[in-house]
């Protein structure tokens, strides 16, 4: 499918019966093997029923269910319609089910949980003819419809607050970016191949890279059963010759720490959702010998941003250069000898609308002068002109007046040979506002403490260098 810049969801469903593709999912009791042809079917059918209990363009309607194959076909008839489906996991807490509602407010809810989650909605009876067959819960007074949100969907994302935020996208550049990102990687029609489908369809770089980029390319699709487990994706990749495999680095380290081999059938492997470690990429360099692509991308952004082949790129500590038609600029800038550091921000056409709050699109906050703000400090080398990701800036802290980035600290000291993790927090203090100090877990108990501040020396400013350094037995789970 050529590339260009608005797209109609009919446009594919028409351009989706010229394939012979198809798509195998595993994750039920039984599997479920669908062509494109009868994929399409069902979409249609559901679209109807759909419109049959009420739905109307601009409604919303929350998709908690799990991947699979349903739950694509649920999204795909509601944005057929214009109405506009919210993917979530069904497995939240009932608070996080009552914020997104309030945010949201859906007409509808199809669902696997019991209506008690939902006290403000009444269960409809289905027997049995919506696909699925999930619990369909509507509400119970004067349905809420927003013409803004025609052909849109909402992606859920946790966000910097810690509370689940409504990211809307137009139809149109969901699927653009999707395309992009296809692009970047190098997957074309005639190819075809197989892609399978291991990361959650609720997230935007699982629903939107994975899926939707899949589909616009008319690939067979598998979806394993679930959980995750690194032997039964060895097994699936091989069974079913999959070419493509879309990882997290958190999915790409449970991979590693087993003894399977990467499947002979992979050609690429992209890697995103978050920045990766380098000593699980160089391993995977060493099991892999088809393309590593690493990705940088949020979902406010569409989700992608950067896809580049390692190979090219050659250093994986760069997010490399931005896809198609999208430019990176840093917001209030450090300058240092070699290097620019800053806010990322990002000029893109598939930037989100705005964040859904009370049935009402907000976007004032997000943007800087049209540029979304990714909340992503980066530094920028001068010479090379390559953007290298620090630190996400809730996590960054000021002492004397300068922000200090836990991420460039850890890596330092994470490179000493008798260490295994290292956390970088703060403390307040009463003349530099805060200190770093570094908790670190060694490799083996017992050793003799080594020397960090003296391992810092070289590595760090003054500043920078922790004021502290606490061996500690263990530590808690934190996002890098």
């Amino acid at each position: 499918m050529e590339i260009k810049d608005k797209y109609c969801i009919n446009d594919w469903i028409q351009h989706a019966f010229t394939f012979n593709s198809y798509v195998k999912d595993y994750s039920g009791v039984n599997p479920n093997i669908l062509s494109y042809s009868e994929l399409i079917q069902k979409i249609e059918y559901q679209s109807q029923k759909w419109n049959d209990i009420g739905i109307k363009p601009g409604n919303t309607v929350l998709l908690a269910m799990p991947s699979n194959s349903n739950l694509i076909i649920n999204i795909i008839s509601l944005m057929k319609m214009g109405a506009v489906p919210v993917p979530v996991s069904n497995l939240l807490s009932k608070e996080s089910y009552d914020h997104i509602c309030q945010n949201v407010k859906p007409a509808a809810i199809y669902t696997t949980l019991k209506n008690t989650f939902f006290p403000s909605f009444d269960s409809t009876l289905l027997e049995n003819d919506f696909i699925g067959g999930y619990n369909l819960l509507t509400y119970t007074s004067e349905t809420f419809v927003n013409e803004k949100l025609k052909h849109c969907i909402i992606i859920t994302t946790s966000g910097s607050t810690g509370f689940p935020k409504s990211v809307v996208h137009s139809n149109s550049n969901a699927m653009l970016n999707a395309l992009l990102h296809m692009d970047a990687i190098n997957e074309i029609e005639d190819e075809k191949g197989t892609y399978i489908a291991t990361l959650p369809f609720f997230f935007s770089y699982g629903l939107i890279a994975g899926i939707f980029g899949a589909l616009l390319k008319g690939k067979n699709i598998i979806i394993p059963e679930h959980p995750f487990y690194p032997s039964t994706w060895e097994q699936y990749c091989l069974k079913h010759q999959v070419t493509l495999a879309s990882l997290t680095p958190g999915v790409l380290k449970k991979i590693l720490k087993t003894n399977i081999s990467i499947p002979y059938t992979l050609n690429k492997i992209t890697i995103g959702g978050e920045s990766a470690d380098l000593e699980d990429i160089n391993s995977l360099k060493e099991k892999f010998e088809g393309e590593i692509y690493l990705t940088y991308g949020l979902s406010e952004a569409g989700p992608r941003v950067a896809t580049n082949n390692l190979n090219i790129q050659n250093n994986p500590n760069s997010i490399g250069f931005p896809m198609r038609n999208i430019r990176l600029d840093l917001k209030d800038i450090q300058i240092t000898e070699d290097y620019e550091i800053g806010e990322l921000i990002i000029d893109t056409p598939t930037a989100m609308l705005g964040y859904l709050k009370d049935g009402q699109i907000i976007k004032e906050s997000e943007f800087y002068n049209n540029w979304l703000l990714t909340g992503d400090y980066f530094k920028k080398n001068v010479n090379t002109k390559e953007y290298t990701f620090i630190e996400r800036k809730k996590n960054t802290f000021k002492c004397a007046g300068e922000n200090l980035y836990p991420g460039i600290i850890r890596k330092v000291i994470l490179s000493h040979p008798d260490v295994d993790e290292v956390k970088i927090t703060f403390e307040e203090d009463k003349r530099l506002g805060a200190i770093p100090i570094a908790l670190i877990k060694l490799k083996k108990a017992g050793i003799k403490t080594p020397d960090f501040k003296k391992w810092c020396v070289p590595h760090l400013r003054l500043i920078e260098i922790p004021k502290e350094f606490r061996v500690v037995k263990e530590l808690e789970f934190f996002k890098k």
